[in-house]
């Protein structure tokens, strides 16, 4: 999954691994720290009924260092995202050539 996050003014995206989705949020492991209370945006791709792809921005809600350089990460999805997921609609995240699908 790709995240991207703005960096003195520049957006920079970074690769990063889906753990968990629900529809208020998900949870993936980073390979960058990241700040409790910072936004960040997640590139994906909607299935039916949305069809097309685009960019979900979320507050991350809490952040532990696993390692060095491997951090396990919880976010919100923020106000103006929610609702992607309403009860029977499928979600499809493009995760490194692969597809996780969730239903609500």
């Amino acid at each position: 999954m790709t995240l991207i996050r703005v960096c003195g003014g520049r957006r920079e995206r970074e690769t990063c691994i889906l753990v968990d989705l629900s529809d208020g949020g998900l949870r993936f492991r980073g390979f960058r720290p990241v700040e409790e209370g910072e936004v960040l945006e997640f590139l994906v791709d909607l299935g039916t009924p949305f069809q097309g792809s685009g960019s979900v921005p979320a507050r991350v809600s809490w952040a532990r260092a696993l390692g060095s350089n491997e951090y396990d990460c919880g976010v919100e999805f923020l106000e103006g995202s929610k609702g992607l997921l309403e009860p029977g609609s499928r979600v499809i995240l493009v995760v490194r050539n692969q597809a996780r699908e969730t239903l609500s």
